[in-house]
């Protein structure tokens, strides 16, 4: 028994550390998701003065700005899911600390 909690409290610090990771990443998400939302502007302007289209300059923009949104939700459900991982996470250690 004593080897399973130990198994366990093995595990949990694993997964702890690895969730105490998370607001870094999301912030190294947010600004990768900056950056594309910066670039994407940069190409529907280049594109529109190659052009000279100010209609194609539009359509592109909304496909791009549609496109970082759908990225951004992503994101940010990824992060839900980790948050909710680390809650569980610290469930299972009061439950182990109350069990023992």
């Amino acid at each position: 028994m004593a080897q399973w909690s130990q198994i366990k409290s093995s595990a949990l610090a694993v997964k702890s550390e690895r969730l105490q990771q998370v607001p870094a990443l999301k912030r190294e998400l947010e600004e990768k998701d900056d950056l594309i939302a910066a670039l994407a502007e940069q190409l529907a302007a280049a594109r529109e003065s190659a052009t000279g289209s100010s209609r194609q300059h539009q359509e592109e923009l909304a496909r791009l700005k549609s496109d970082y949104f759908f990225s951004v939700f992503c994101t940010n459900l990824v992060l839900l899911f980790a948050l909710r991982l680390y809650d569980l996470a610290n469930c299972m250690k009061l439950v182990t600390k109350h069990t023992e």
